[in-house]
């Protein structure tokens, strides 16, 4: 048996063959989901840049020698359209995440045969840009980077030319002024927009769900941008995010299927039981909930040969075992 996550509330995939026969819901109105002036429901992660609430907009300010730092919404997406104004100082270099993530453990992600390794607490994933760079003459500010990954991907690896996609950034950006992006994510399809006009479009299904983080690049030493300011305001997202335990259009266009039906313990198994354990596990809302008391591991009956898995979970503290190690069970599927 491998171990296939270590969990306390999950969703779980395995990839079987399985088509996209449906299409989006539609008619949902945006939502505003600015921090409130406590910023609950975001968490900063990364470095020590500052983070207020000041009329109504969203102020991130740099510090010296930090690394890049990100307020994180505690909520994850997958299928959305985010729009948003920012202002930037023409010094920075900043950005939106979306569907991005962050392990607590060191972690090696394999795309295409290359393996990425991604330090504990680093923020990774999709970043659209927010890159005016006037010394450079470059203005890819809309563009997609896949920040502490892969690098650019538009423009860059999934499309557009450098050339291109500067002299439109050029007439597009507004310096030093209020500038508006609508992202669209879809699927394996991200779209992007600035100031009304179509940017960055690409195709990719590494990270079909992830939280949304705000970028305050960093100075590292350079004094001159001590306190130098970012600025978001009409942060709104129409979520068409599905339910727990229940596919994305893009998961089900990748050809996931779920391994576990979000409703009885049907093809699990006590990982040395013939059943499921009576005790420890609870299931509600879609949710595979270990309790306080601890649950054994469970695998799955079937037995697949050449597979992929992927899971969604949270986890609520930590509990262990009687010589006080941390230990967090596993979720187990058999091979």
């Amino acid at each position: 048996m491998i171990p296939v996550a270590t969990m306390r509330q999950a969703r779980i995939f395995i990839a079987l063959p399985c088509f996209l026969t449906a299409a989006l819901a539609s008619g949902q109105n945006a939502t505003n989901i600015l921090p409130s002036p406590d910023l609950a429901g975001w968490v900063r992660r990364g470095g020590a840049a500052t983070y207020a609430v000041e009329n109504g907009e969203l102020v991130g300010r740099c510090v010296l020698n930090t690394q890049n730092t990100f307020l994180c919404s505690e909520r994850t997406y997958s299928d959305f359209v985010l729009e948003y104004d920012f202002k930037v100082d023409p010094r920075l270099n900043s950005g939106v995440q979306i569907r991005s993530e962050c392990f607590d453990q060191p972690t090696q992600l394999v795309w295409n045969s290359q393996k990425i390794d991604v330090p504990a607490g680093r923020v990774h994933g999709y970043q659209i840009e927010i890159d005016p760079d006037p010394k450079q003459d470059r203005w890819w500010t809309a563009g997609i980077y896949d920040e502490a990954r892969r690098g650019w991907l538009f423009p860059g690896s999934l499309g557009g030319t450098n050339k291109a996609f500067t002299d439109e950034g050029r007439k597009l950006f507004k310096q030093g002024d209020w500038n508006h992006v609508r992202v669209e994510a879809k699927g394996d399809a991200i779209k992007t927009w600035l100031n009304g006009t179509p940017c960055a479009s690409i195709h990719d299904a590494m990270t079909p769900r992830g939280f949304i983080g705000l970028q305050v690049h960093t100075i590292g030493d350079d004094t001159t941008k001590v306190g130098a300011e970012v600025r978001w305001r009409n942060l709104r997202i129409t979520d068409f995010t599905p339910k727990d335990n229940t596919l994305t259009r893009g998961e089900k266009a990748a050809g996931w299927q779920l391994l576990w039906d979000g409703k009885t313990t049907k093809g699990w198994r006590g990982a040395k039981l013939t059943t499921f354990p009576t005790k420890g596990w609870d299931i509600r809302d879609g949710v595979l909930t270990v309790l306080p008391s601890g649950g054994r591991r469970v695998g799955f009956r079937r037995r697949h040969r050449d597979h992929k898995a992927l899971q969604r979970f949270r986890t609520h503290g930590r509990f262990q075992d009687q010589r006080g190690r941390e230990q967090w069970d596993q979720v187990l599927l058999p091979t």
